[in-house]
Formats: structure tokens, sequence, C-alpha cells
């Protein structure tokens, strides 16, 4: 991979060649990314006197235009507002920060003192290799799942749920999830990024551990980002495997064996959960990876309400490739509400499960849907208004 390096007055900034030939920018002293065509690039570079960040990144595309006055003051204005060029240091550690109706995030930490002590070969387990061989394993786990249903169905039918099993499998849950995030840190720390945090948000209402790995934008390989993306699906499988192995050989008809086989079970649900690839999960960021497409969700967006617009003056032409980002941007806004929905029904069943009132419950699944109904209005008139936005901008400077 090309990659620059340039401290040019008070921006610290690095430079790298994606694999479709746009140049990721990465602000060292914030942490923030932006990714510009390469005119763009060109542009950003000489505005802030740093043109050698682009000296070891060769144009491979054939977008030779050179931008306008105007189009030059739009791409500055936008950059502006993402704060990418703020001299402003992260604090080491962070508490509430609002970033949105689903996304409210509780603590964040720098987690580079404790990655950085791991070995780089127990980091290893969360290459491609190992990756593969846990997705293996987990096909062979199921396969012996399958042949001692008639048991696993009869722990799971057993009245009176003892506390013990319950609380097992709670525990091991916890520290699953943890071990779920620090996998996607261990495998993009293997390949050269670096984890700019790890914490816990509100996505969706629902409490959901995080890591920062905004480094892959740096990873010209696309095989690189999809095993740092598949991480954390990766370690699941493991501890999946674990305790099914344990529940076979001894815990069989027992509570702590039974605990085990809930464990296992909230795995394949964990699993299953983050291979979504209509909500920022896993399995997005694998979609983004395998297509090649950075921030595929805005492209895919941006394609929907440029399809639509077109609809409406009845010129439906369009390349295939826009029609395809249509489509999943179409998919992403449909299931959007769907998605909080769920979320509801599932903090109403978890508060029901603990013992709270029934009408504490309620409320908590009012207040969520109603605040899915008011994010998904407002998600989808952010993405026509910035669709007339862009035509505007793109009218004034034809």
């Amino acid at each position: 991979m090309h990659k620059s390096e340039v401290i040019a007055g008070m921006y610290d900034l690095t430079a790298a060649e994606s694999e479709n030939g746009d140049v990721v920018f990465r602000n060292n002293t914030n942490g923030k990314y932006i990714i510009l065509g390469y005119p763009e690039a060109q542009y950003f570079c000489r505005l802030i006197s740093s043109e050698e960040l682009l000296s070891g990144i060769p144009h491979r595309g054939d977008d030779t235009r050179t931008l306008t006055v105007e189009e030059g003051e739009y791409l500055m204005s936008c950059i502006r507002k993402s704060s990418f060029l703020s001299g402003k240091k992260p604090a080491p550690l962070q508490w509430i920060k609002y970033m949105g109706i689903s996304k409210i995030q509780l603590i964040r930490f720098d987690p580079s003192h404790i990655l950085n002590r791991i070995p780089r070969s127990i980091c290893s387990i969360f290459s491609g290799w190992g990756i593969c061989a846990s997705a293996a394993l987990g096909l062979f786990m199921l396969l012996l799942m399958r042949l001692n249903g008639t048991d696993i169905l009869y722990d799971l039918q057993r009245e009176n749920e003892s506390p013990e099993a319950l609380l097992t499998a709670g525990i091991i849950s916890i520290i699953s999830l943890a071990f779920h995030e620090t996998a996607h840190g261990m495998a993009c720390r293997y390949y050269g990024g670096t984890v700019r945090g790890m914490g816990i948000m509100l996505y969706f209402f629902i409490p959901c551990p995080f890591c920062d790995v905004s480094d892959i934008y740096m990873m010209k390989k696309r095989r690189h980002r999809l095993w740092v993306s598949l991480a954390g699906i990766s370690a699941n499988m493991i501890t999946g495997d674990m305790a099914i192995a344990v529940y076979l050989i001894s815990g069989k008809g027992t509570e702590p064996g039974r605990g085990m086989l809930y464990f296992c079970i909230f795995n394949i649900i964990t699993i299953l959960f983050n291979l979504i690839p209509f909500v920022k999960l896993d399995g997005y960021w694998a979609l983004s990876a395998v297509s090649g497409i950075f921030n595929l969700m805005g492209r895919a967006e941006e394609a929907l309400a440029d399809r639509l617009d077109r609809i409406l003056r009845k010129s439906i032409h369009c390349c295939p490739a826009a029609a395809y980002l249509a489509l999943y941007g179409g998919a992403v806004v449909v299931f959007r509400p769907v998605f909080w929905m769920a979320s509801a029904a599932g903090l109403r069943g978890i508060l029901g499960g603990t013992g709270a009132p029934a009408g504490l419950s309620e409320a908590v699944f009012i207040a969520a849907a109603a605040a899915g109904t008011a994010d998904t209005v407002l998600y989808i008139m952010k993405i026509f208004r910035k669709n007339r936005r862009d035509t505007a901008q793109s009218g004034n400077t034809g």
C-alpha cells in the first residue's frame, strides 16, 4: 500500500491509497478519517499546503478533472462540518455522548495499553486462516448438536429453570461479548491497524459493547478489512464451540451443563444478529469490505434518493451498479423501523424476564417504539435533504 505521512502546520495527517483509487486521509491527532476522490484529494492537499501527502500515491483512475472554485468551497465546507481538521485530541476516557437517537455512547476508553500487550502470534487467531478454521469447527459442532438433539431438547424443556444455570450463562455471555469486541481489536492490530477506542453504547436502545476499528479504512486489501469485520463472529464461534464441547462431554443433565447450553444458544443468536447487513453491525462491514465500497450505506442512500428522483422525473434509466445500490438502500430504509420494533420488543422481554413491573416494561417499549418512529422519519428526511442539496450544488457548478 502506498502511504504518506506529514505534519503540515497544525495538521498531522496520513494519506493512503484505497483499492478503488480513492485517497483515505487520517488525522493522527483526533483519529478521524475522510475518503476523497483523487481530484478532491489534490485540491484538499493544495489548500492545506500538504501536496507532499500525495507524493507516493499514484493517480490510477480515469478521473482527470480539476475542481472549480465553487466545488472546492463546497468540499471544504463538508470537511469543516465533519471536524476532520480539528486539532483536539480525544480524552483517554469519555462518558455519555449523544450521536443520534439510534446511537448513544455511554463510555469509551483507549484500549491500546491492553491490546499492545497481546503477542501478534495470539492475534493471528483472528487472521484469515483462524477465522476459516473457527467456521469449520463451528459447523462440526452444529453437526454434533444435531446428533445429540434429543438430549439437548430434554435439557431445554426441563421445568424449574435453575438460577445457577441462568447465572452461569449470564456471566459467561457478558465475558463473551467483551471477547467479541476484543477480537475485532486483535484482528485490526494484526493487520497493522490502530484501535481508537472501545466501550459501551446504546445502539437502537440496546446496550452493546463496541470496538472502534476505523483504521480498516487505511487497509488497502479487501480481505484484511473482511477478516477484521468477521473477527468478532469468529470469537463467538470459538466460545460457543467450547461451551457445547463442555456440555457434550460432562454436562448432560446437570445445571452447569444446562448453563453451557444456554450460553451456546446465546452465541448462535449473537452471530445471526451480527450478520444483519442492513444496520451497521459486523455483517454490514463485511459486505462493505467484499464490495470494496467505503461508506456503502451512505452511497446506497444517495443512489436510492437519486433513483426515486429519476422516477418522479420519468427518467428511470441508470446503470446496473446504481440500481443495485438503490435496491440495497431501499432495504436499509425498510429494515430500520423493523429493527427498532425488534429492539423495543427485546427490551420489554428482558425487563419482563428480570421481574420488572409490567408498567415499566410497557413504558420502555412505547418509548423505544416512539424513538424508532422519530428516528426513521428523520433518517428518510436526511436522505432526501442531502440529495436535494447535492443536486443543487452540482447544478450550480455544472
